[in-house]
Order: C-alpha cells, then sequence, then structure tokens
C-alpha cells in the first residue's frame, strides 16, 4: 500500500496554471526525487501536498488518510516539510529542533522528546553547535538543523525541497545518506526537489520528472534517459557509470 498518494492534483494562480494533473504514488521505502527545470512547478507541489498551497483540484493521502479531513497537528505527525533556504527566530539550536516535536507534546516535552533531539544532533554531527543560537550559523549548517527538526518530526513522509543547496559537497553526501539511512530505517518515504542530477541519481529510488507543469515521466533509474534530459532540460549528455553510479555528463 502506497505512504503517499497523488491524484490529480493541479494548482494555479487567477492568470497562471502552475500545476496540472499530477498523480503519483509513493511506497514505504523509497527515496523519490523530483526533476525539472527552474519554474517547472517542483516546489509548489510539494506545497500543495503539505497543504501549505491549496491545490485547485485533486486529492493527496498520507497513510490512507485524505489531508483534507486532518486537522494541522495531525496532518504534521504524518508529513513533514523542509523548505529551502530554511530560516529561524532567534533561538538555540537545541530549541530549534525540538520545535519538530510540538506535533506531540501535550503540555512540555518529556525526557523522551530530548532524547529524540539528542539524537537527531549526534546524526547530523551538530553536537558542538547545540546551544549557539541558530541565527548565527551558516546558510549550510542552517540547513541541517532543519532536516534535524524534520527527523526528530518522525512522520511517514518527509518533504525535502533543495535539502542539500547550501551544503558544500561533504555535507550533500552525508545529508542524503541520512535521509535515504532514516528511510529506510522506520520504512517511511522522502519527496526531494533536487536540481543536481548526480546526487538525485546517487540516492534516490524513483524519479518525478516535471516539464511544462505536468509529469513527464515517473519511475526508477531506468527512466533518466540521455533522450528524457534532452527533452526536460534541453540539454544534450551522456549517462556513464563511474565506481557503480551512474552519472549524467553534459555535452
Amino acid at each position: 500500500m502506497s505512504i503517499l498518494t497523488v491524484n490529480g492534483l493541479s494548482f494555479s494562480y487567477p492568470s497562471l496554471d502552475v500545476i496540472k494533473d499530477v498523480s503519483f504514488e509513493v511506497m514505504p521505502g523509497e527515496v523519490v526525487s523530483i526533476l525539472g527545470m527552474n519554474g517547472a512547478g517542483k516546489s509548489t507541489l510539494l506545497k500543495c501536498i503539505n497543504r501549505i498551497l491549496k491545490m485547485s483540484s485533486g486529492s493527496v493521502a498520507v497513510s490512507g488518510c485524505d489531508i483534507s479531513s486532518l486537522s494541522s497537528r495531525e496532518l504534521a505527525q504524518k508529513m513533514s516539510f523542509v523548505i529551502q533556504g530554511s530560516r529561524f527566530s532567534s533561538t538555540s539550536v537545541f530549541d530549534a529542533i525540538l520545535l519538530g516535536r510540538k506535533p506531540y507534546i501535550e503540555w512540555d516535552a518529556t525526557k523522551k522528546d530530548f532524547e529524540i533531539v539528542k539524537d537527531s544532533i549526534c546524526r547530523l554531527g551538530l553536537e558542538d553547535y547545540a546551544l549557539r543560537n541558530v541565527t548565527e550559523m551558516s546558510g549550510g549548517e542552517s540547513q541541517k538543523v532543519a532536516l534535524a527538526r524534520t527527523i526528530v518530526q518522525q512522520t511517514d513522509v518527509m518533504l525535502l525541497d533543495e535539502p542539500t543547496s547550501a551544503l558544500d559537497l561533504k555535507n550533500q553526501l552525508e545529508v542524503m545518506n541520512i535521509v535515504r539511512e532514516e528511510v529506510r530505517r522506520r520504512n517511511v518515504a522522502a519527496v526531494v526537489t533536487m536540481h543536481d542530477l548526480n546526487l538525485a541519481l546517487r540516492f534516490s529510488d524513483k524519479f518525478l520528472m516535471v516539464k511544462d507543469r505536468r509529469i513527464y515521466s515517473m519511475g526508477g533509474i531506468e527512466t533518466i534517459t540521455a533522450g528524457a534530459i534532452k527533452d526536460v532540460y534541453g540539454v544534450d549528455a551522456e549517462i556513464a557509470e563511474v565506481g557503480g553510479h551512474k552519472v549524467v555528463v553534459p555535452l
């Protein structure tokens, strides 16, 4: 059974269609990358899935529940979202991450909440920053704090909008390894918008390519072909294999 089902989702502004009739399913244990050019509607799609934007038509279900039937708290227990270029108010890194436990806290944070936060801080290598004010951190460090907060939220579906955009190569690999590890460990799912095709190829199970505000293709690594890249990005490329990984080489 799918953990996320998107059926006929469309979104438009008064004078512009942004997403048209998008349907797809994500299974437990999968990392799905949404690929496409700037302006293709990738971020808008994530915001509609998470009910930040109200879709014009269609439906979204997470773990069998239509999101329109869920309260904000119930939705936050099932689905989390890391926005591109996450910003935080003035607080410590520890407290910023603890906010991810808010959907579960009744009166005050428990020992379990604190342990979950400590674990995520260690996994993201943020131990030395736990008491630092998050507003004093670099963009890349803040992005890791945002991911840590999503991990402690322990949702069935994680929506990640360009989670590696502000990170150097080492931290890109580290963060995506953690995302994939979390998905496998809890048998949940992650839907990630990506610009780096090679990073997507390395860590994703499925690929949803968007063109002209519609789905161009959806499937496994076999869907990432030279022809698809030419159609979607307008770039000639070759698909090669390096170190056991498929890579896209622009020509």
